[in-house]
């Protein structure tokens, strides 16, 4: 499988049922390609806090839907999840510096 070269991939996820069949928990999985966030300082924090958002929002629909979500195909939640975690991006990067003197970016 290729994986994409921007910030990751939605990998699916699975579900964990009560006795009820009713879901509890999600288990996202993300790929985070470590090259380009490492390559892009300025939107390290972006890019991965992307990729957080997506497997996240990818987990809840999912919930509400009852049924798990494969990474691509037409049962996937990708292009919804990716939609939804879009969203999350109308702040400003913050500048802040580490205990070693490096530095990196958060979201406002």
């Amino acid at each position: 499988m290729k994986i994409n070269e921007g910030g990751g991939a939605f990998m699916g996820n699975t579900l964990d049922y009560s006795d009820k069949d009713v879901a509890i928990h999600a288990n996202a999985s993300q790929f985070i390609n470590v090259k380009a966030t490492r390559n892009n300082d300025q939107r390290k924090g972006i890019l991965i806090w992307h990729e957080v958002s997506e497997a996240y929002e990818g987990g809840i629909i999912s919930m509400r839907q009852g049924q798990y979500s494969p990474n691509c195909g037409e049962e996937s939640v990708y292009h919804q999840a990716h939609r939804e975690a879009n969203k999350h991006f109308n702040g400003e990067l913050m500048k802040y510096e580490l205990r070693d003197g490096a530095y990196g970016y958060s979201l406002k």
